[in-house]
């Protein structure tokens, strides 16, 4: 990725102020423990490329992404700001880091290969399933369309012994209204 040319003064500036942050963002968290210690390993073994750190932020916490007393993927990236990922339940509560983060970690790996592979064939599934819903509700549609015009223009044979069997629903209002002919 290319850099955007600014003045070395300013670039200095920059990564001062991005050294200085990153300092103080780290006075609120908890990098030790023996949680972070087995993630810290696990995630530098799985992701070898990036620079990926299991942290817990203190109950005091007060930074962008941060949330108070929960677990976060900090992610370091060389020369700007860190950035966090919360670990939460689907509702937002607290949660403990689990299998469903690594998972959730190798789904989001964009640069592998097989991952890629993997959402292309999920949309491909989805996409056929939308298609075989389409044509599931067209055919309902058509079907219901038939009946009700085969109910409308064939024949039917009344049970009730009152009156007769007509063709049509002409028919039966004709009966009814002695007004009405036929030609």
């Amino acid at each position: 990725m290319s850099k955007l040319w600014v003045p070395p003064s300013v670039a200095q500036d920059l990564q001062d102020h991005t050294a200085s942050y990153n300092a103080q963002v780290m006075q609120m968290l908890e990098t030790a423990g023996p949680v972070q210690t087995e993630w810290n390993r696990v995630l530098r073994d799985k992701f070898p490329d990036w620079m990926i750190l299991l942290v817990r932020a203190k109950d005091n916490a007060q930074a962008p992404g941060l949330v108070p007393g929960y677990y976060h993927l900090m992610i370091v990236p060389n020369g700007a700001p860190v950035t966090f990922l919360p670990i939460s339940n689907p509702d937002g509560s607290f949660a403990e880091p689990s299998h469903k983060t690594l998972s959730w970690l190798e789904a989001a790996d964009l640069q592998n290969p097989q991952v890629i592979r993997e959402r292309e064939e999920a949309m491909i599934r989805a996409f056929e399933e939308q298609e075989r819903e389409q044509e599931k509700l067209t055919d309902e549609v058509i079907e219901d369309a038939e009946d009700r015009w085969a109910s409308a223009s064939r024949a039917h044979v009344s049970m009730n012994r009152d009156a007769g069997w007509v063709n049509s629903v002409d028919g039966r209002r004709a009966r009814r209204d002695p007004r009405r002919t036929e030609e």
